[in-house]
């Protein structure tokens, strides 16, 4: 099967009439005969179905990604190392991410990432309050915690958009219509609606995330948390993150937590710890600066030096241009729609 990709506008094949023929010519003969005008990548049946088994969107097979299937035994599912989980999802937002000088009492109060777009490195850290309160109105009254029933009550008898009561739209099973659980803490997240920046982004400690984040928290048999996230960070894991989603609107990158659930990492059980130490090393220094957009960011010397040694851990260092043109080749066309 062939996946034929154009790489002019509608309007520049209109106004060349060359590059109209060099289609018509390239289809009719199943051949490329002009990467710049139209790229061809060609899979049999097999193939298609080997690299979907990697949970790769069908959009991905335009970017010639042939080279996966020659590392399927360097890969393993994000979710034998990780948890992954969308953000704690609470809607009215004036409630739950209340603005300084609330005046709810701090037990009631943790700190919470709302926003990926401030994260610009990857480290990340909570930058928001968030109200969480899982007492009753009479627990809350019997431990004088009165800021809080204030912010309650505050809210009791308003209505959403539609006109509905705030106490009917969010109530929930064995929760009071207010309470938001700060259960969704994660060790690493990264946004729903990736742009330009492809990037995990790792906390100190476990920290609540909200809706717009998906988050990753290790499990119980993976500990190297630092490991996992250079891993993650590698050329390896922005490609996937591009590969798994699908281009919404003005080009947005749309991918959820089942898409990510369901993506492959590099086996960090296959790092010796002598390459180990050397991409913890190159790694550190990629982390001492702001993450740039895509374009920007595979090219920096930095990020060259820490690719390479991750691909050389793992014996696949031959194929690093195709990775990176694939990455490339995505990203542009989906940012093509602007």
């Amino acid at each position: 099967m062939s996946f034929y990709k154009w790489n002019k506008s509608l309007s520049e094949i209109e106004n060349e009439p060359e590059f109209s023929d060099t289609i018509v010519r390239s289809a009719l003969l199943d051949r490329e005969l002009n990467s710049d005008v139209i790229g061809l990548s060609r899979y049999t049946y097999q193939q298609i179905e080997d690299l979907q088994s990697l949970n790769i969107s069908l959009n991905a097979l335009f970017h010639n990604v042939m080279w996966l299937l020659d590392i399927k035994d360097k890969l393993i599912p994000i979710s034998e190392v990780f948890t992954v989980f969308r953000g704690e999802r609470r809607g009215w937002d004036d409630m739950f991410y209340p603005v300084d000088g609330h005046g709810i009492e701090p037990i009631c109060i943790k700190r919470v990432l709302k926003n990926a777009r401030r994260v610009t490195s990857l480290f990340a850290e909570a930058d928001n309050d968030a109200f969480c309160c899982s007492f009753s109105k009479e627990e809350l009254r019997q431990q004088n915690l009165i800021g809080t029933l204030n912010w309650i009550e505050r809210f009791e008898n308003g209505v959403n958009g539609t006109g509905r009561p705030l106490t009917e739209v969010l109530k929930r099973s064995n929760m009071y219509w207010y309470e938001m659980r700060d259960t969704a803490t994660a060790d690493i997240c990264t946004t729903m609606n990736p742009d330009k920046r492809l990037f995990f982004a790792k906390f100190e400690e476990p920290t609540f995330i909200n809706q717009r984040l998906i988050g990753l928290k290790k499990k119980p048999n993976y500990q190297d948390i630092e490991l996992y996230h250079a891993l993650l960070n590698s050329i390896i894991g922005m490609f996937y993150i591009e590969a798994i989603g699908f281009g919404r609107g003005l080009g947005a990158l749309d991918i959820n937590n089942t898409t990510l659930k369901n993506a492959f990492m590099l086996d960090p059980k296959q790092v010796s710890d002598e390459n180990r130490i050397e991409i913890l090393n190159k790694f550190a220094v990629v982390c001492r600066r702001d993450v740039m957009n895509t374009m920007q960011e595979i090219d920096q010397a930095d990020r060259v030096e820490f690719d390479t040694a991750v691909l050389k851990a793992f014996d696949i260092e031959s194929i690093y241009p195709d990775i990176k043109n694939s990455l490339i080749s995505m990203q542009k066309s989906r940012l093509s729609v602007r």
